[in-house]
């Protein structure tokens, strides 16, 4: 009987895979592996930032350390901030023999920086400075031949709030090209070119408290300067118009030829128009030597030749009481835009030598333009 099965054919199918080959290009790994190795990198990273923290925080508690936090903070700073002769610890208590800050257009330099805070404060708004003390703090601007305009904005990125300030001197000076206070050295690769420093406004013995946040300044601050002494307590906005309400003591002598005066007064306005209101006094102690009455005869005992005693001498006050108002506009092209004054009891011989002796009350109201 004849055979008719037909002969296998070599393309009816495909040959067989081996059974793991097939299973080994789809297999995933068990949702149970995954979660774990998930679950081992958050531990690690966990584990780092913790050290971070823990070498962070010895850091800010020792000296060494916070020199090293120091060093770091200038390199990112990318030579904008030096710190030189760093003592203390960062966590509260720091010193610093010269602090310097300096970008496109300011430089700061505090000399003798003892600063006592909350490092915690950096992260819950205000920073809370306890008290920032410095022997000295000069801010220097370069020159410019642009006048002064009003700024936009004062506001920081920062609110900050010192509650105990401490300055020996403050010093406001500019780059210039014609001064007689000296000469520093201009950043220059020949180091052959040198740019005078003229100071612009000097106060010394600063003390007070400062509180600064995205909406206005508060300053509570008392001053020497140069025509006396100044303290002032009030707030100014930071933003356009900057407006501004302050109460100021002025106690002093501003010209040698002018009696020591007090004013008790405020300022309103804006930064761009200022409001003054004062009331004034002055006091001159005059001594009126009261002759003795003796004998003619006698000359050796006359008034003439006769000591004066604390008996012979009266004291009586040469008083000057009055008022002034005054328009400021810091910006303008003439600063003083309106004064008024209002003199009482004023005799100029009793404040200035060889004036003629008055008794009068003089008045003045004069707008300036």
């Amino acid at each position: 009987m004849a055979n008719h099965s037909n002969p296998p054919q070599e393309n009816d199918a495909a040959p067989a895979q081996p059974p793991g080959a097939a299973v080994a290009l789809v297999t995933t790994p068990p949702k149970s592996k995954l979660i774990r190795r998930l679950w081992q990198i958050s531990l690690a990273s966990l584990a780092l930032l913790v050290v971070l923290i823990l070498l962070f925080y010895a850091a800010m508690h020792s000296t060494r350390g916070s020199q090293g936090l120091v060093y770091l903070a200038e390199k990112v700073a990318g030579g904008s901030l030096q710190m030189r002769g760093v003592s203390g610890r960062l966590a509260d208590e720091l010193q610093a023999d010269e602090l310097i800050y300096q970008d496109a257009t300011t430089r700061v330099v505090v000399s003798a920086l003892s600063l006592k805070w909350r490092w915690q404060s950096l992260f819950d708004a205000p920073l809370e400075i306890e008290k920032f003390s410095a022997t000295q703090v000069k801010i220097t601007s370069p020159a410019s031949a642009t006048p002064s305009s009003l700024p936009q904005s004062l506001q920081i990125p920062l609110a900050i709030k010192i509650k105990q300030l401490a300055v020996g001197r403050l010093i406001f000076t500019t780059l210039g090209t014609v001064s007689n206070f000296g000469t520093i050295t201009a950043p220059s690769a020949d180091k052959k070119i040198t740019q005078t420093e003229e100071i612009d406004a000097s106060f010394t013995a600063l003390v007070g408290a400062i509180n600064i946040d995205a909406k206005q300044y508060l300053i509570d601050a008392a001053m020497q300067t140069n025509w006396g002494h100044i303290a002032v307590k009030g707030s100014m906005q930071s933003h356009r118009p900057f407006a501004m309400q302050a109460d100021f003591r002025y106690a002093g002598q501003a010209l040698s030829a002018l009696p020591t005066t007090q004013l008790l007064g405020t300022v309103t306005g804006s930064l761009g128009l200022m409001q003054l209101q004062a009331q004034a006094s002055a006091d001159k102690i005059v001594l009126d030597v009261v002759e003795a009455v003796t004998p003619v005869a006698n000359k050796s005992t006359t008034a003439a030749n006769k000591p004066t005693t604390a008996a012979d001498t009266n004291q009586k006050k040469a008083g000057l009481q009055g008022s002034a108002s005054a328009q400021i506009a810091p910006f303008a092209p003439l600063v003083l835009q309106n004064l008024a004054l209002d003199l009482k009891q004023l005799n100029l011989a009793e404040f200035i030598a060889n004036a003629p002796a008055t008794t009068s009350t003089a008045a003045t109201n004069e707008v300036i333009s």
